[in-house]
């Protein structure tokens, strides 16, 4: 993704503690609470713009640095290892 080189991993933790319960084997299991695509019209819940700040950016609306910060999470780099690390101390 473009964006991802220029956003901070400053949302790794709240994914580990929100989105997903990651075990030690590779596995993992999603919150659907904090999604909404399998039952609504939209990807994520408000649960979800809780956590990572508001809703979703609007068509053609400027980007900020939100938007690169959580491209780089989309991207699953992880900037030297920082989610690897996180996820090894979450619960």
């Amino acid at each position: 993704m473009g964006l991802a080189p220029y956003g901070e991993p400053k949302y790794v933790k709240a994914i580990y503690e929100h989105l997903i319960d990651l075990k030690p084997d590779g596995t993992f299991r999603m919150n659907m609470e904090y999604f909404n695509y399998c039952t609504g019209l939209t990807m994520t819940s408000r649960k979800f713009d809780d956590v990572f700040g508001g809703p979703a950016r609007k068509a053609e609306s400027k980007l900020g640095q939100r938007e690169m910060d959580l491209a780089l999470i989309d991207s699953g780099s992880d900037r030297g290892g920082h989610a690897a690390a996180v996820a090894n101390d979450a619960p």
